[in-house]
């Protein structure tokens, strides 16, 4: 007599690894995949020991000492490149669920094309470091993880912007934002627009980060158009010429990328002057706006902190 037994395959469990618990960290690799490193939803989590970069960075700081002078003059502070660590498990049920789930992963790992680290607090304020990988060679296989369906992993990464970014901050649209018809909406006339200049004194924008946020500044122009934009800052100055009806101005204040563009094109040639100045860490700089004819003018900026929450 024959006998016949059907079975399935055996389910590994989960390994009983200590899992990072308390704050929410996702990684969003290069490529848009996203994994859930505090749930495990993808088979991948972050272990309790070994994860660091959520701190303070480390700075140099630049002195000037002389033979004859005590002690030293200050001159400047330099955030120096962070190297965030982690420990990861990743998990399978079975030997190509734990192989496709650890292919999956290591695509997102990339020296040259970098991913977002996001952690969340139990409020859902977010904060997120742009990361590249760095290294996970130091290594050992106690086991072959392909039939023990998990592995752990330790990972390096590098984030030559040390900085965690919060929300974006966008400051109240100045300006006028609709045509406005200077003969009345029910006049049979032809169509006017107030072309006089609006000044803008009172206006503010605030810096909650950390870092001097450096601001991008988007004129739009609506109705006639604007003949001229006048914007100071923080002791700085910018002005533009015309930006007509339905054209877009962006001018990036970063000195590591400055760039003024209208309509895509380049125009950084044209802001006369250019002098501008960050608003500072924490602080809350006055705006004086002037613009000849219709438009409207937005500042934004990311702000930047030195800790994660």
């Amino acid at each position: 007599m024959t006998y016949v037994v059907f079975s399935s395959a055996p389910v590994v469990p989960e390994p009983p690894l200590p899992r990072y618990l308390g704050l929410s960290h996702t990684w969003t690799g290069w490529d848009g995949t996203s994994f859930d490193l505090t749930e495990g939803t993808a088979g991948v989590f972050m272990l309790l020991d070994g994860v660091t970069g959520m701190h303070l960075p480390e700075f140099d700081q630049f002195l000037d000492e002389h033979a004859s002078v005590d002690g030293a003059r200050y001159r400047g502070t330099r955030t120096r490149v962070r190297n965030p660590e982690w420990t990861l498990g990743i998990f399978g049920e079975s030997t190509p669920e734990w192989r496709a789930r650890d292919v999956a992963f290591w695509r997102t790992m990339h020296p040259e094309r970098p991913g977002l680290w996001t952690v969340t607090d139990s409020d859902g304020a977010a904060r997120t470091l742009t990361c590249r990988f760095r290294s996970s060679s130091e290594i050992e296989f106690g086991l072959d993880p392909a039939k023990a369906g998990w592995s752990v992993y330790p990972v390096t990464l590098m984030a030559e912007r040390p900085y965690w970014e919060g929300a974006p901050v966008h400051s109240p649209v100045w300006g006028t934002e609709v045509s406005e018809n200077f003969t009345g909406p029910s006049d049979a006339a032809p169509d006017y627009y107030v072309s006089g200049a609006t000044s803008l004194g009172s206006a503010e924008l605030a810096n909650p980060g950390d870092v001097d946020a450096h601001v991008t500044y988007t004129v739009r122009g609506v109705g006639s158009g604007l003949t001229s934009v006048a914007i100071a800052a923080a002791g700085g100055q910018l002005g533009f010429g015309a930006v007509a009806a339905g054209s877009v101005l962006r001018i990036n204040t970063d000195p590591t990328a400055p760039l003024a563009t209208l309509n895509g094109v380049d125009v950084s040639g044209l802001v006369n002057p250019w002098d501008p100045r960050p608003i500072p860490a924490g602080e809350s700089s006055p705006l004086a706006i002037t613009l000849v004819g219709q438009g409207t003018v937005q500042g934004s900026f990311v702000p930047r902190y030195f800790r994660a929450l």
